[in-house]
């Protein structure tokens, strides 16, 4: 992951590194941007796929581009879950099946080897709606960093950067301009996908 910028925060607040430094700030901004893509991405769990190719190593899921499934900074094998369901019904029926490479854009997950004659292949994924641009997930990481930098300058002794995970509560119940800017935004991406999925 690599959204939002700490010149544009400060710009927004209008601070400086003597308020806050680019250490600290950048460690708040990383919270604002796990925070953002854990309320954008969907998570679907054991969709059925079925193979594109002869070999059944190919699969595309319904829904991407991928996200960054586990908040690790990266898209890459360890964000999607591949399992094969036996056909015998049994204790050991699922299985999962090693993953070699995806193609995060297209939805497509590459195998290591092929499932067994008969297996049924199911994909655990998360996406972000198609509608939501990078510049939509700056804006969103950059409001959300601002609102969380005001709370903490206001109360450095009651919210740590350590503990800004912590405090959902005091995050929330601190309304400022940024937080307000941060919601209609949200609002605005998630509506637009919304009602796209609805009108097709």
């Amino acid at each position: 992951m690599a959204y939002g910028d700490i010149n544009v925060v400060r710009q927004l607040i209008g601070i400086t590194s003597e308020d806050i430094s680019d250490a600290d700030l950048t460690a708040i901004l990383n919270v604002a941007e796990r925070t953002v893509m854990k309320e954008i991405m969907s998570e679907v769990t054991r969709e059925e796929v079925y193979a594109l190719d002869s070999e059944r190593l190919t699969y595309q899921v319904k829904h991407y581009p991928l996200a960054d499934r586990n908040l690790d900074g990266v898209i890459d094998t360890s964000d999607v879950k591949v399992e094969a369901k036996s056909p015998t019904i049994s204790f050991n029926m699922w299985r999962e099946l090693t993953v070699s490479d995806i193609k995060a854009e297209d939805g497509l997950i590459l195998l290591s080897s092929a499932p067994d004659s008969g297996e049924r292949v199911f994909i655990s994924y998360a996406y972000i709606p198609p509608t939501v641009t990078n510049d939509d997930l700056n804006d969103l990481v950059n409001y959300l960093t601002a609102h969380l930098v005001s709370l903490r300058l206001e109360n450095p002794d009651t919210l740590a950067i350590s503990d800004l995970e912590k405090n959902a509560l005091v995050i929330k119940k601190e309304e400022n301009k940024f937080l307000k800017a941060y919601k209609a935004k949200k609002r605005a991406v998630l509506g637009k996908y919304n009602f796209r999925a609805v009108s097709i």
